[in-house]
């Protein structure tokens, strides 16, 4: 009975998944990404832009349909992406700041030219700040 015990423990502990490490840069980082280009698909005012971060994974989620995934290295870059090369966030997390340039496609139904490889690119700038933790 109690090699059976040992053997069940050993089992559950091999089938526990570990937790993502804990970094420096982990919580919310809360901000405004700014359009800074000219072109008329891609005008707009400065909006609200949330991203979370755990351990070396960082997700920006701008509504329940929508969200993209990405890297934090250990020097507080980051790099995001979508993996059609629709969308694309390259920046880097700096003493509780997180700054990025954000480059999209207009989606394919708002397509402004045939050829998908002369569409323009929407540009952006990110400025965001960690946010202290909820207590």
């Amino acid at each position: 009975m109690r090699t059976v015990s040992m053997l069940m423990v050993l089992l559950l502990a091999g089938c526990a998944t570990a937790a993502p490490a804990v970094t420096r840069f982990d919580g919310r980082y809360v901000g405004t990404e700014t359009p800074d280009t000219s072109d008329p698909v891609c005008t707009g005012a400065p909006r609200p832009i949330v991203f979370d971060v755990v351990g070396d994974t960082i997700r920006l989620r701008t509504h329940a349909r929508y969200q993209l995934d990405g890297n934090v290295h250990a020097d507080g870059s980051i790099e995001m992406a979508d993996g059609t090369g629709e969308n694309e966030i390259t920046g880097a997390i700096r003493d509780g700041r997180l700054s990025a340039n954000a480059s999209s496609r207009p989606p394919h139904g708002r397509r402004v030219h045939a050829d998908d490889a002369s569409r323009p690119a929407c540009l952006s700038t990110i400025d965001a700040v960690l946010q202290p933790p909820d207590r």
